[in-house]
């Protein structure tokens, strides 16, 4: 199973807007990471997202550009200060069992540095992969041995 683990786009403050919806930057910003993934053959089957405004924004941006027709679905669990390892154990299920191949997970900091760092088996205090907001990172499962690695990081940066 190959898995996206992608930080929300910049979104609005809290003062301009209480529900926070993305930015224009942010709006930019994952529209860019979005079609390099496009353009790149990247797969979705499904994409998961918290129920703020700000990562269903940004699932969807994903959703259009590289496939319309992916589930797309808000999930519990996947707030700020949620609880990490519920979501490494699903994921690690998900990849045992083989249901599907491509699955996006959008949701937020400290929440996706974490949800990282189990999967990639360090240990509570370490944060392997700081994600900017609109990065991308794609692991990929090896159930054989349940264990998961890093392929690549995208950020709006490096995208033309």
């Amino acid at each position: 199973m190959l898995l996206y683990l992608v930080r929300h786009a910049d979104a609005n403050s809290h003062e301009s807007d209480p529900q926070r919806g993305l930015s224009e930057k942010g709006r930019r910003d994952i529209a860019g990471v979005a079609q390099h993934l496009a353009r790149a053959g990247v797969k979705v089957d499904r994409i998961y997202h918290s129920s703020k405004l700000r990562a269903m924004q940004t699932a969807s941006v994903l959703r259009n550009a590289i496939n319309p027709i992916a589930r797309i679905e808000q999930a519990d669990d996947l707030q700020p200060m949620d609880n990490p390892l519920l979501w490494a154990a699903r994921l690690d299920e998900m990849a045992c069992e083989g249901v599907e191949d491509y699955v996006m997970v959008v949701g937020h900091l400290p929440h996706i540095c974490l949800l990282s760092a189990a999967l990639l088996a360090c240990d509570a205090k370490t944060v392997p992969l700081i994600f900017e907001t609109a990065a991308v990172v794609c692991l990929e499962s090896d159930p054989d041995h349940g264990s998961w690695h890093m392929r690549w990081m995208i950020t709006p940066e490096v995208t033309p």
